[in-house]
Protein backbone atom coordinates (compact mmCIF):
# COMPACT_ATOMS: atom_id res chain seq x y z
CA UNK A 1 0.00 0.00 0.00
CA UNK A 2 1.42 3.41 -0.84
CA UNK A 3 0.80 5.89 1.24
CA UNK A 4 0.69 9.56 -0.34
CA UNK A 5 0.89 12.70 1.52
CA UNK A 6 -1.48 15.63 -0.13
CA UNK A 7 1.29 18.09 0.63
CA UNK A 8 3.62 16.73 -1.78
CA UNK A 9 0.75 16.54 -4.55
CA UNK A 10 2.15 19.31 -6.04
CA UNK A 11 5.39 18.32 -6.73
CA UNK A 12 4.54 15.14 -8.14
CA UNK A 13 2.09 17.02 -10.93
CA UNK A 14 5.34 19.29 -11.32
CA UNK A 15 8.08 16.47 -11.74
CA UNK A 16 7.10 13.18 -11.49
CA UNK A 17 10.90 12.00 -11.65
CA UNK A 18 11.71 14.05 -8.66
CA UNK A 19 8.58 12.71 -6.75
CA UNK A 20 9.35 9.32 -7.32
CA UNK A 21 12.66 9.84 -5.99
CA UNK A 22 12.22 11.79 -2.77
CA UNK A 23 8.71 9.92 -1.35
CA UNK A 24 8.83 6.27 -2.96
CA UNK A 25 13.01 5.68 -3.73
CA UNK A 26 13.77 7.92 -0.57
CA UNK A 27 16.30 9.78 -1.81
CA UNK A 28 16.71 12.94 -0.07
CA UNK A 29 18.95 15.91 -0.68
CA UNK A 30 19.04 18.98 2.09
CA UNK A 31 16.29 21.00 2.27
CA UNK A 32 16.98 24.36 0.57
CA UNK A 33 16.70 27.68 2.70
CA UNK A 34 12.98 28.78 0.95
CA UNK A 35 11.87 25.27 2.46
CA UNK A 36 13.26 25.72 6.05
CA UNK A 37 12.25 29.17 6.19
CA UNK A 38 8.18 27.78 5.74
CA UNK A 39 9.26 25.37 8.48
CA UNK A 40 10.11 27.88 10.89
CA UNK A 41 7.25 29.78 10.55
CA UNK A 42 5.00 27.06 10.40
CA UNK A 43 6.68 26.00 13.63
CA UNK A 44 6.32 29.34 15.42
CA UNK A 45 2.77 30.36 14.12
CA UNK A 46 1.78 26.87 15.34
CA UNK A 47 2.97 27.13 19.07
CA UNK A 48 1.63 30.45 18.75
CA UNK A 49 -2.29 29.04 18.01
CA UNK A 50 -2.23 25.94 20.17
CA UNK A 51 -1.43 28.07 23.12
CA UNK A 52 -4.49 29.96 22.59
CA UNK A 53 -6.41 27.18 22.09
CA UNK A 54 -5.03 25.69 25.08
CA UNK A 55 -6.12 28.50 26.94
CA UNK A 56 -2.60 29.78 27.79
CA UNK A 57 -1.73 32.24 25.58
CA UNK A 58 2.23 32.98 24.50
CA UNK A 59 3.13 36.46 23.14
CA UNK A 60 4.47 36.36 19.84
CA UNK A 61 7.93 36.66 21.18
CA UNK A 62 7.60 33.82 23.17
CA UNK A 63 6.39 31.31 20.49
CA UNK A 64 8.98 32.87 18.30
CA UNK A 65 11.35 31.00 20.06
CA UNK A 66 9.92 28.11 17.82
CA UNK A 67 11.09 29.96 14.86
CA UNK A 68 14.45 30.24 15.98
CA UNK A 69 14.80 26.71 17.02
CA UNK A 70 13.57 25.16 13.26
CA UNK A 71 16.33 27.28 11.74
CA UNK A 72 19.20 26.83 14.48
CA UNK A 73 18.63 23.13 15.09
CA UNK A 74 16.79 22.12 11.73
CA UNK A 75 15.73 18.15 12.44
CA UNK A 76 17.63 17.55 8.77
CA UNK A 77 20.23 18.92 6.65
CA UNK A 78 19.76 22.06 4.93
CA UNK A 79 21.37 23.65 2.52
CA UNK A 80 21.57 27.42 3.38
CA UNK A 81 23.10 28.01 -0.58
CA UNK A 82 24.56 31.64 -0.49
CA UNK A 83 22.66 32.57 3.17
CA UNK A 84 22.84 31.61 6.69
CA UNK A 85 20.42 30.62 9.19
CA UNK A 86 21.06 33.89 10.68
CA UNK A 87 19.83 35.70 7.64
CA UNK A 88 16.59 33.23 7.26
CA UNK A 89 16.07 34.20 10.76
CA UNK A 90 16.08 37.68 10.26
CA UNK A 91 13.23 37.03 7.78
CA UNK A 92 11.40 34.56 9.65
CA UNK A 93 10.91 36.83 12.63
CA UNK A 94 9.05 39.08 11.08
CA UNK A 95 6.70 37.06 9.05
CA UNK A 96 6.06 35.61 12.43
CA UNK A 97 5.58 38.56 13.95
CA UNK A 98 3.17 39.81 11.26
CA UNK A 99 0.72 36.63 11.66
CA UNK A 100 0.94 37.19 15.29
CA UNK A 101 -0.22 40.89 15.16
CA UNK A 102 -2.35 40.79 11.88
CA UNK A 103 -3.47 37.43 11.11
CA UNK A 104 -4.48 35.27 14.13
CA UNK A 105 -6.22 37.88 15.82
CA UNK A 106 -9.04 37.72 13.06
CA UNK A 107 -9.19 34.23 13.14
CA UNK A 108 -11.13 31.80 15.23
CA UNK A 109 -9.52 28.44 14.98
CA UNK A 110 -10.39 25.43 16.29
CA UNK A 111 -7.76 23.20 15.48
CA UNK A 112 -4.12 23.71 15.08
CA UNK A 113 -1.91 21.20 12.75
CA UNK A 114 -4.81 18.92 12.37
CA UNK A 115 -4.01 15.37 10.62
CA UNK A 116 -6.84 13.43 9.04
CA UNK A 117 -8.06 10.30 8.84
CA UNK A 118 -6.60 8.10 5.91
CA UNK A 119 -8.33 7.95 2.79
CA UNK A 120 -7.34 4.16 1.17
CA UNK A 121 -7.98 2.98 -2.42
CA UNK A 122 -7.55 -0.70 -2.09
CA UNK A 123 -8.00 -0.94 -5.66
CA UNK A 124 -4.98 0.52 -7.05
CA UNK A 125 -2.53 0.17 -3.13
CA UNK A 126 -3.09 3.93 -2.46
CA UNK A 127 -3.79 5.61 0.66
CA UNK A 128 -4.31 9.57 1.26
CA UNK A 129 -2.95 11.80 3.80
CA UNK A 130 -2.98 14.99 5.02
CA UNK A 131 -2.54 17.18 7.87
CA UNK A 132 -4.10 20.68 7.75
CA UNK A 133 -2.41 23.54 9.29
CA UNK A 134 -5.73 25.04 10.99
CA UNK A 135 -9.46 24.63 11.30
CA UNK A 136 -11.33 27.49 11.64
CA UNK A 137 -14.59 28.63 12.52
CA UNK A 138 -16.62 30.83 9.78
CA UNK A 139 -20.52 31.61 10.10
CA UNK A 140 -20.97 28.85 8.22
CA UNK A 141 -19.03 26.39 9.94
CA UNK A 142 -16.01 25.15 9.57
CA UNK A 143 -13.10 26.52 6.81
CA UNK A 144 -10.07 24.39 6.12
CA UNK A 145 -6.76 27.58 6.26
CA UNK A 146 -3.35 26.28 4.46
CA UNK A 147 -0.19 29.13 5.90
CA UNK A 148 1.99 29.72 2.44
CA UNK A 149 5.30 31.82 2.73
CA UNK A 150 7.40 33.16 0.00
CA UNK A 151 7.18 35.23 -3.23
CA UNK A 152 5.95 31.77 -5.01
CA UNK A 153 2.80 31.72 -2.88
CA UNK A 154 1.82 35.31 -2.04
CA UNK A 155 1.93 38.22 -4.83
CA UNK A 156 3.07 41.36 -3.57
CA UNK A 157 -0.37 42.97 -3.37
CA UNK A 158 -0.81 40.31 -0.14
CA UNK A 159 -3.08 37.75 -2.08
CA UNK A 160 -2.34 34.40 -2.17
CA UNK A 161 -1.50 32.47 -5.56
CA UNK A 162 -3.78 29.07 -5.26
CA UNK A 163 -2.55 28.06 -8.84
CA UNK A 164 -0.75 24.60 -8.09
CA UNK A 165 -2.09 23.72 -4.83
CA UNK A 166 -5.72 22.54 -6.43
CA UNK A 167 -4.79 18.77 -5.98
CA UNK A 168 -3.43 19.49 -2.52
CA UNK A 169 -6.83 21.09 -1.43
CA UNK A 170 -8.67 18.70 -3.42
CA UNK A 171 -7.62 15.66 -1.18
CA UNK A 172 -8.10 17.18 1.95
CA UNK A 173 -11.73 18.05 0.69
CA UNK A 174 -11.52 14.59 -0.25
CA UNK A 175 -10.56 13.08 3.23
CA UNK A 176 -13.24 15.22 4.50
CA UNK A 177 -15.68 13.98 2.30
CA UNK A 178 -15.09 10.70 3.16
CA UNK A 179 -15.97 11.06 6.65
CA UNK A 180 -19.53 11.64 6.08
CA UNK A 181 -19.60 8.64 3.86
CA UNK A 182 -19.09 10.02 0.33
CA UNK A 183 -15.61 11.46 -1.30
CA UNK A 184 -16.52 14.81 -2.69
CA UNK A 185 -14.80 17.57 -5.03
CA UNK A 186 -16.09 21.75 -3.96
CA UNK A 187 -17.68 23.18 -6.53
CA UNK A 188 -14.89 25.84 -6.77
CA UNK A 189 -12.07 23.06 -7.49
CA UNK A 190 -14.13 21.72 -10.48
CA UNK A 191 -14.68 25.36 -12.01
CA UNK A 192 -11.08 26.01 -11.49
CA UNK A 193 -9.89 22.65 -12.93
CA UNK A 194 -12.02 23.18 -16.00
CA UNK A 195 -11.61 26.50 -16.57
CA UNK A 196 -7.78 25.45 -16.52
CA UNK A 197 -7.66 22.18 -18.58
CA UNK A 198 -7.20 24.12 -21.40
CA UNK A 199 -9.82 22.22 -23.56
CA UNK A 200 -12.75 25.04 -23.01
CA UNK A 201 -13.28 28.28 -23.27
CA UNK A 202 -13.86 29.77 -19.18
CA UNK A 203 -17.07 28.70 -18.01
CA UNK A 204 -19.96 31.19 -18.36
CA UNK A 205 -23.60 31.52 -16.34
CA UNK A 206 -26.98 31.95 -18.57
CA UNK A 207 -30.07 33.09 -16.41
CA UNK A 208 -33.51 32.55 -16.76
CA UNK A 209 -37.19 32.91 -15.37
CA UNK A 210 -37.75 35.68 -12.73
CA UNK A 211 -35.40 35.97 -10.20
CA UNK A 212 -37.29 34.48 -6.71
CA UNK A 213 -39.67 32.66 -8.37
CA UNK A 214 -39.59 28.44 -8.80
CA UNK A 215 -38.58 29.16 -12.64
CA UNK A 216 -35.90 31.18 -11.88
CA UNK A 217 -32.53 29.09 -13.49
CA UNK A 218 -29.02 28.76 -14.68
CA UNK A 219 -27.06 26.71 -17.00
CA UNK A 220 -23.46 26.54 -17.41
CA UNK A 221 -22.34 27.37 -21.04
CA UNK A 222 -18.29 27.23 -22.34
CA UNK A 223 -16.78 26.42 -25.76
CA UNK A 224 -14.77 23.31 -26.95
CA UNK A 225 -11.88 24.86 -28.19
CA UNK A 226 -10.68 22.09 -30.21
CA UNK A 227 -14.18 21.99 -32.74
CA UNK A 228 -15.80 25.71 -31.54
CA UNK A 229 -18.37 24.41 -30.56
CA UNK A 230 -20.97 25.82 -27.80
CA UNK A 231 -21.31 23.33 -25.15
CA UNK A 232 -24.10 24.38 -23.10
CA UNK A 233 -25.00 22.44 -19.61
CA UNK A 234 -28.31 21.37 -18.06
CA UNK A 235 -30.61 23.99 -16.58
CA UNK A 236 -30.78 23.99 -12.62
CA UNK A 237 -34.01 25.62 -11.60
CA UNK A 238 -35.33 26.66 -8.17
CA UNK A 239 -38.19 24.58 -8.95
CA UNK A 240 -35.31 21.42 -9.62
CA UNK A 241 -34.08 22.35 -6.02
CA UNK A 242 -37.29 22.02 -4.49
CA UNK A 243 -38.63 18.99 -6.20
CA UNK A 244 -35.11 17.35 -5.26
CA UNK A 245 -35.05 18.21 -2.00
CA UNK A 246 -32.18 20.53 -1.56
CA UNK A 247 -33.83 23.73 -1.16
CA UNK A 248 -35.11 23.19 2.45
CA UNK A 249 -33.14 21.26 4.93
CA UNK A 250 -33.14 22.05 8.85
CA UNK A 251 -31.13 21.32 11.76
CA UNK A 252 -32.56 19.83 15.23
CA UNK A 253 -33.93 22.47 16.13
CA UNK A 254 -36.18 23.14 13.10
CA UNK A 255 -33.63 26.02 12.03
CA UNK A 256 -33.39 26.15 8.14
CA UNK A 257 -29.71 25.64 7.15
CA UNK A 258 -29.90 25.57 3.38
CA UNK A 259 -27.51 27.92 1.43
CA UNK A 260 -30.39 27.60 -1.41
CA UNK A 261 -32.80 29.90 0.33
CA UNK A 262 -29.61 32.26 1.74
CA UNK A 263 -27.46 32.62 -1.38
CA UNK A 264 -29.62 30.63 -4.10
CA UNK A 265 -27.72 32.31 -7.06
CA UNK A 266 -24.62 31.27 -5.84
CA UNK A 267 -26.26 27.54 -5.65
CA UNK A 268 -27.67 27.78 -9.16
CA UNK A 269 -24.33 28.41 -10.20
CA UNK A 270 -22.31 25.75 -8.32
CA UNK A 271 -25.10 23.14 -9.28
CA UNK A 272 -24.86 23.95 -13.04
CA UNK A 273 -21.15 23.93 -13.39
CA UNK A 274 -21.20 20.45 -11.53
CA UNK A 275 -23.57 19.22 -13.88
CA UNK A 276 -21.95 20.91 -17.24
CA UNK A 277 -18.28 18.82 -15.95
CA UNK A 278 -20.22 15.84 -15.21
CA UNK A 279 -21.91 16.04 -19.05
CA UNK A 280 -19.10 17.40 -20.86
CA UNK A 281 -15.76 16.34 -18.71
CA UNK A 282 -16.57 13.86 -16.45
CA UNK A 283 -12.87 12.68 -16.51
CA UNK A 284 -12.71 15.92 -13.99
CA UNK A 285 -15.36 14.70 -11.39
CA UNK A 286 -13.70 10.98 -11.82
CA UNK A 287 -17.72 9.92 -10.88
CA UNK A 288 -17.40 12.42 -7.43
CA UNK A 289 -20.30 14.26 -6.39
CA UNK A 290 -19.18 18.03 -5.46
CA UNK A 291 -19.19 18.93 -1.35
CA UNK A 292 -22.62 21.12 -2.35
CA UNK A 293 -24.67 17.96 -3.34
CA UNK A 294 -23.33 15.70 -0.90
CA UNK A 295 -24.31 18.10 2.23
CA UNK A 296 -27.90 18.27 0.04
CA UNK A 297 -28.14 14.81 -0.02
CA UNK A 298 -26.77 13.75 2.97
CA UNK A 299 -25.91 16.53 5.76
CA UNK A 300 -27.72 16.52 8.99
CA UNK A 301 -27.27 18.82 11.67
CA UNK A 302 -25.99 15.28 13.55
CA UNK A 303 -24.50 13.56 10.85
CA UNK A 304 -22.43 16.80 9.56
CA UNK A 305 -21.35 17.21 13.40
CA UNK A 306 -20.06 13.33 13.84
CA UNK A 307 -18.17 13.92 10.48
CA UNK A 308 -16.08 16.83 11.43
CA UNK A 309 -14.98 15.02 14.92
CA UNK A 310 -13.86 11.96 12.52
CA UNK A 311 -12.00 14.29 10.00
CA UNK A 312 -10.76 16.34 12.60
CA UNK A 313 -10.90 15.95 16.01
CA UNK A 314 -10.41 18.69 17.30
CA UNK A 315 -13.08 20.66 15.36
CA UNK A 316 -16.81 20.74 16.66
CA UNK A 317 -19.39 21.94 13.66
CA UNK A 318 -19.26 22.06 9.69
CA UNK A 319 -17.02 22.13 6.57
CA UNK A 320 -16.94 25.23 4.74
CA UNK A 321 -14.42 26.69 2.19
CA UNK A 322 -10.66 26.08 2.11
CA UNK A 323 -8.81 29.37 2.94
CA UNK A 324 -5.33 30.68 2.62
CA UNK A 325 -3.29 32.66 5.52
CA UNK A 326 -0.65 35.19 3.19
CA UNK A 327 2.77 35.65 4.40
CA UNK A 328 5.15 37.27 2.30
CA UNK A 329 9.25 37.73 2.17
Amino acid sequence: MLSVRASSLGELFDCPARWEARHIRKLRLPRLAAAQLGTAVHAGTALFDQSRLDGSPLSADESAGAVVDALQRPSEDVDWEDTSAAEVERIALPLHGLYCREIAPRQDYVAVEATCESLTFTDIGLTLTGTVDRVRATPDGLGIADIKTGKTAVAADGTVRTQGHAAQIAVYEILAGHAIGRPAWSAQFLIATLNQSGKFSALRYEFQGKEGQDDWGCRAVATELATKELLVGPLITISLAKKEGWYSKKDKNGKETSKWQSMPELMLRYRAAAWFVRAYAPEIAMGLQTVEEVRDALITHTSRKKAILSAFPAARTALSPWNCAALRT
